[in-house]
């Protein structure tokens, strides 16, 4: 009986002793501390995390104000803030339209109306599918803020036209205050 005490006590000081020692490696591991990153750095690690729904993180957006264009510097509160903004605009029951849409028209727009470009350095398909289980491809997507067709977004995947927009998107006020 006294060889079995002791034996469970030793057991228990063992795996007081291990338990302790892990929490000890953790506590003092580097690889769990974030350090020397600055606050755009770290923001740029959070933008990478983050989904969206409806459209991948690009590349790049653009904004052009009745032909002004603002580069919006990726990873600032602005470009964070204009994607969330943009996704909520999807809360609408969204169709896809089989019309094409001359690509040159819609850049013209640039000069006269507000828009959103997001740009990305390759091909991307859309993360939703219409009903006929076939998805966009995108190498742009323009997103008009104002003028006749601001409640559509339109996909550019580098020819001539556009596969048709979709939409209906929520109004685009909230973006076009937050950028003004």
């Amino acid at each position: 009986m006294n060889k079995i005490c002791r034996i469970m006590a030793s057991t228990i000081m063992l795996c007081i002793v291990l338990t302790g020692c892990s929490k000890t490696k953790v506590a003092n591991n580097p690889k769990n501390v974030v350090q020397g990153l600055s606050a755009t750095q770290l923001t740029n690690e959070i933008t990478k995390d983050k989904t969206y729904k409806y459209f991948a993180t690009p590349d790049k957006i653009i904004f052009y104000n009745h032909g002004k264009e603002k580069d919006i510097e990726k990873g600032s509160d602005l470009y964070n803030k204009i994607l969330d903004l943009a996704d909520k605009r999807f809360n609408n029951k969204i169709d896809f339209y089989k019309s094409a849409t001359d690509i040159e028209g819609l850049n013209k727009m640039q000069q006269n109306e507000l828009m959103l470009v997001f740009t990305y350095s390759d091909i991307k398909e859309t993360q939703y599918q219409d009903y006929s289980n076939v998805g966009k491809k995108y190498k742009r997507l323009i997103m008009p803020l104002s003028g006749k067709v601001s409640n559509y977004l339109y996909f550019d995947d580098g020819g001539k036209y556009s596969s048709g927009p979709i939409g209906t998107l929520c109004p685009p006020d909230d973006l076009v205050n937050l950028l003004k």
